[in-house]
C-alpha cells in the first residue's frame, strides 16, 4: 500500500497554508510598532506560548525522521545522544538563565556583551560576534534544519530539493516578515498540535500492519540475536553503543549547554526576554522541558520500533519516517503529515530567522542609525529575515550526511566553548579575552577536527569529539583570561546590580558595599534545585524508555525518583517565588 498525495490530501495540506499565513495578519500591527514588538513580541509571552515556542523551535522538520531513526538503528536508548544532555541543561536553564536574560532588559545576547564587559575590546567585540551569530550559527541551524526537510518531503512529494526547499522557505517567510515573534510563537502552538495529532495516527495504522504491540516486538526479535535484542531494548545508558566516555561527554554536554544557541542562549534567550517576567520565563522553560523530553517523544519510540519491524535492513534509516508515511498512511492522513513536517519546519525556522535577523538589526545597524524611526528597524529586520533565508538554503542543498550534521550542531560546534557558559555569569574575573579566544577559536577548530579528523565516523566519534575540545577549551579560556587583565570593577559593578547572577563576585559584591551572604544563599538554593530538576527529568525519561521495553522493576525505580525529585523541587518552586514578589516590589 503507498500512500501518494491524492486531492485530499492537498486540500488539507493547502488549508494549513493559507490558515497559517491568515494567523500570521492577526500580528502584523503589533509587530510593526517597533524593533522590540518585532523581535521580542513587546516583552508580553505568558509561560505556556514561550514552552510551545521553545518546543517547536527545537522539533524541526528534521525531528519526525531524525528521532525515528535514531529508534530504529539505536533501539530505546538511540535518542539518549540528546536525551542525556537536555535533561540536564534544560532544568539548570529554567532555574538560572532564564531569569537572568529576563532580567538584564536586553534584545540580543550580543548586547550582553557591551554590559558584561567594559573594556575597548568589547565595544569591537559586539559587532564581531553579532555576525558570527547571524551568519555563523544561525545560517547553519537553519540549513539543518533544511536539510532536514528534504530527508522527509521529498520521498513523499518526488519533487526536487530545490523546489522542495522554495515552497517551503517562501512560506515561513510570507507570515514570519509579516508578524516577527509575536507570528512565530503563537503560531509555534497550533504547529506543535498538528505535528503531534498526525505522527500520533500513523501509530495506529503502522500498528495494525505490524500485528499489535506484540507482533511489532516478534517481528524485531526475529532479526536479532539474544543479545543484540537485549542490547537493543535496554531502556538505560551505558548499554549498547554508549560506553562510560559517551556518558560522561554527554553529560558534560548538558551541564554548559547554556551556552549553546538552542540552549540557553540564541533564540532560547530570546524567547526569555520577550517574556512578561522572570516568572513567566522560568515556568515556561519548566513547560518545555516536559513536552521536549516526554510528551513529543512518545510518538517517535514508537514509529522508530514499528519502522524497525515492518522495514528492516533499511541502508538509509534516515528514510525510516518518510517511507512508514509512504506505505502505510492513508487519504487525508498523508496531507496532515505532510501539514504537519511543515508546521514543525515552520515552528523552527520561524524563530531562528527572526533570531538571526535581531543581530542584525540590534547590534549591527542600529548604534549606527540612532536618529531612525522605529519603522525604519521593523523594515531592516524583516529583509535581514529573508537574507538569513536565502544563505541557510544556499548551504543546505549541498549538505550530504544528516546524522554527522546533527552530531555538529548538537554538540561538536559549540564544545570548545562550553566553559564560557558558566565562566561569564559565575565568575567576576572572566573577561573580553576569554569570550573572544572561545568564539573565534571554538567554531573554527570545532570544525577542523570534526570534519577532518572524523571525517569517516559521525555518532560514534562524538563523544570523543566533545571531550577533545572541551578539554581543550578549557586549557585555552582559562589561561587566556589569567593572563589578561580583569574588566574595570565599575563596570562588574553596574553589571552585577542589574543581574544579580549567582556564584563567585565576592570582590564585585564587596566594593559594591552588598550583602554577600544573601548572594550565597541564592546561588546555594539555585544549586539544590538544578540537581532536583535534572534528577526529576532524567528519571522521567528512564520510565518513559523502560515502560516501553517492559523492564517493570526500572520503571518503579525511576518513577520513585521521578516523584520524590518532582514533589521537592515543585515545593521549593512555590516557596521561590512567594520571596521573589516581595523582593520585586522592594525592587520597583
Amino acid at each position: 500500500m503507498t500512500a501518494a498525495m491524492t486531492f485530499v490530501d492537498w486540500l488539507i495540506l493547502g488549508g494549513y497554508c493559507i490558515g497559517i499565513l491568515l494567523f500570521g495578519t492577526i500580528f502584523a500591527k503589533r509587530a510593526s510598532k517597533n524593533m522590540q514588538s518585532f523581535f521580542l513580541a513587546g516583552r508580553s509571552l505568558p509561560w505556556w506560548v514561550i514552552g510551545f515556542s521553545a518546543v517547536g523551535a527545537y522539533t524541526c522538520s528534521g525531528a519526525a525522521p531524525g528521532f525515528t531513526s535514531l529508534v530504529y538503528t539505536g533501539g530505546l536508548i538511540g535518542n539518549w545522544t540528546w536525551w542525556l544532555n537536555y535533561a540536564i541543561w534544560m532544568p539548570i536553564v529554567a532555574v538560572i538563565w532564564a531569569k537572568l536574560w529576563r532580567r538584564m532588559g536586553i534584545v540580543t545576547t550580543a548586547e550582553f556583551i557591551a554590559l558584561r564587559y567594559g573594556s575597548k575590546p568589547a565595544r569591537i567585540f559586539r559587532p564581531s560576534y553579532a555576525i558570527y551569530m547571524a551568519f555563523g550559527f544561525s545560517v547553519m541551524l537553519n540549513a539543518y534544519i533544511l536539510g532536514w526537510l528534504l530527508t522527509a518531503l521529498c520521498p513523499i512529494f518526488g519533487w526536487s530539493p530545490l523546489v522542495v526547499i522554495g515552497f517551503a522557505s517562501g512560506l515561513v517567510l510570507a507570515y514570519v516578515i509579516i508578524s516577527g515573534l509575536f507570528g512565530a510563537a503563537y503560531a509555534d502552538v497550533i504547529q506543535m498540535g498538528i505535528f503531534l495529532v498526525g505522527n500520533t495516527i500513523l501509530i495506529f495504522t503502522a500498528l495494525s500492519a505490524a500485528g499489535g504491540i506484540g507482533g511489532m516486538w516478534t517481528k524485531i526479535g526475529a532479526q536479532m540475536d539474544h543479545n543484540t535484542f537485549a542490547a537493543y531494548t535496554s531502556p538505560v545508558i551505558p548499554s549498547g553503543n554508549f560506553g562510560i566516555l559517551a556518558v560522561v561527554s554527554f553529560a558534560i554536554l548538558g551541564l554548559f549547554y547554556a551556552i549553546s544557541p538552542s540552549g540557553g542562549e540564541g533564540y532560547t534567550a530570546q524567547l526569555f526576554m520577550a517574556a512578561k517576567s522572570e516568572f513567566h520565563a522560568q515556568t515556561g522553560q519548566l513547560f518545555n522541558a516536559i513536552m521536549t523530553l516526554i510528551v513529543r517523544m512518545i510518538p517517535f519510540l514508537f514509529l522508530g520500533l514499528l519502522a524497525r519491524a515492518l522495514l528492516p535492513g533499511l541502508k538509509d534509516p534516515d528514510m525510516a519516517w518518510g517511507m512508514l508515511v509512504s506505505k502505510y498512511s492513508f487519504m487525508g492522513l498523508t496531507g496532515l503529515l505532510v501539514a504537519a513536517e511543515l508546521a514543525a519546519f515552520m515552528s523552527t525556522m520561524d524563530t531562528q530567522t527572526n533570531w538571526g535577523a535581531s543581530y542584525i538589526v540590534n547590534d549591527l545597524c542600529r548604534p549606527y542609525m540612532r536618529n531612525q524611526p522605529d519603522r525604519t528597524f521593523v523594515r531592516l529586520g524583516r529583509l535581514s529575515t529573508a537574507l538569513i533565508m536565502v544563505i541557510a538554503i544556499f548551504i543546505a542543498l549541498q549538505v550530504q550526511d544528516m546524522i554527522k550534521f546533527f552530531c555538529f550542531v548538537n554538540g561538536v560546534a559549540i564544545a570548545f566553548m562550553l566553559p564560557v557558559a558558566w565562566l561569564r555569569f559565575f565568575w567576576w574575573r572572566f573577561n573580553i579575552y576569554g569570550e573572544l579566544i572561545a568564539l573565534f577559536v571554538g567554531l573554527p577548530l570545532s570544525s577542523i577536527i570534526w570534519w577532518v579528523k572524523y571525517k569517516d565516523v559521525s555518532l560514534e566519534a562524538m563523544p570523543q569529539g566533545i571531550f577533545l575540545l572541551f578539554s581543550l577549551g578549557w586549557v585555552v579560556i582559562l589561561t587566556t583570561t589569567l593572563l589578561t587583565k580583569p574588566e574595570p570593577m565599575e563596570k562588574l559593578i553596574e553589571f552585577y546590580k542589574r543581574c544579580r547572577p549567582p556564584g563567585f563576585w565576592g570582590p564585585v559584591i564587596k566594593a559594591a558595599g552588598l550583602d554577600i551572604g544573601r548572594q550565597r544563599s541564592d546561588t546555594i538554593r539555585d544549586v539544590v534545585d538544578c540537581v532536583l530538576g535534572a534528577a526529576a527529568c532524567i528519571s522521567s525519561v528512564v520510565v518513559m524508555t523502560s515502560l516501553f521495553g517492559g523492564y517493570y522493576t526500572v520503571t518503579a525505580i525511576s518513577g520513585i525518583i521521578f516523584l520524590a525529585s518532582t514533589t521537592l523541587f515543585a515545593l521549593r518552586w512555590a516557596r521561590r517565588t512567594k520571596i521573589a514578589e516581595p523582593a520585586k516590589k522592594d525592587a520597583s
